[in-house]
């Protein structure tokens, strides 16, 4: 009998390399993630730790950048149109949280938008709170957007 190199067994050894293959690679994008939102993390810690006596002589960020933002309601008034400052690779929702009041619930896919200041939605039965960035609908939730500098970021009120 000939034995063929595609059998179940070499297959099956195939698969299982694979699947490591895909463990590490997956591992790897997933601790850079961690990394990062750990480093944001320690810079928030250090400047929420920082005693009256010390805030004199803290420098000026270097790292600030202009963040685009507008509201828009169901009816097409703008509510806001603004720039504002930010640190560079910032999430969204902590820059609109910085300047605005925000009523958001935690979700499985992150934070969800109720309300910006006097737009309020019900969310599940009426109207939601879309969000364009640079014109287009963003696929990623407030909570998962970075912002950068000369982001545009649009919140628009859509009704159902």
């Amino acid at each position: 009998m000939q034995r063929t190199f595609l059998n179940r067994r070499n297959i099956l050894k195939i698969l299982i390399l694979l699947s490591f293959i895909g463990i590490t690679i997956l591992s790897f994008f997933l601790s850079k993630y961690f990394a990062k939102n750990y480093e944001r993390e320690e810079k928030i810690e250090e400047t929420t730790n920082l005693e009256p006596s010390n805030l004199d002589n803290i420098e000026e960020d270097d790292n600030l950048i202009n963040v685009n933002m507008q509201l828009i309601d169901k009816f097409g008034n703008v509510i806001f149109d603004e720039v504002r400052e930010a640190e560079d690779n910032s999430v969204l929702y902590d820059v609109l949280i910085k300047y605005h009041e925000v009523r958001a619930e935690k979700s499985t896919y992150g934070m969800v938008i109720f309300d910006i200041d006097s737009v309020k939605t019900k969310f599940y039965s009426e109207n939601y709170i879309s969000i364009l960035v640079n014109g287009k609908y963003s696929s990623f939730g407030v909570s998962s957007i970075y912002v950068y500098d000369g982001i545009s970021v649009t919140f628009k009120e859509v009704a159902l």
